[in-house]
């Protein structure tokens, strides 16, 4: 895959160079090759350099656009929003770690005394 995506980028810039000399048949020669690995990949138009993001990075084209992308299993996908969101979270944390609050004691005293108690029968 990383063959392929490096081949792709290297014929568009090839292709490139044979637009400027004016090489028509180079020019057909990589577009053929191009759409094999698009096709290949299930990439259904032609969008210009193709992108890899094994290090991560951020995706080229206007705010918005829509842009082909191909993930993997247990990668994640951010909106712009969600972007903002985790960012601002990493720049200004909110929750600051507290020291444990002091033990409260509570002593309760009981006078169980009967020195002054007088007990009556009532019968």
């Amino acid at each position: 895959k990383a063959a392929d995506l490096a081949r792709y980028n290297s014929n568009k810039d090839a292709y490139d160079v044979a637009k400027k000399s004016g090489n028509t048949t180079e020019m057909s020669r990589l577009q053929t090759e191009n759409q094999a690995i698009r096709d290949l990949y299930g990439i259904g138009v032609d969008t210009g350099k193709l992108q890899a993001f094994k290090v991560g990075g951020i995706v080229q084209g206007a705010v918005g656009e829509a842009v082909p992308a191909i993930v993997h299993g247990g990668e994640m996908v951010l909106t712009a929003a969600m972007q903002a969101t985790l960012w601002d979270a990493v720049s200004n944390p909110r929750m600051v770690a507290q020291s444990p609050a002091a033990p409260t004691y509570i002593t309760n005293n009981i006078d169980m005394g009967a020195e002054n108690v007088t007990l009556t029968d009532k019968a």
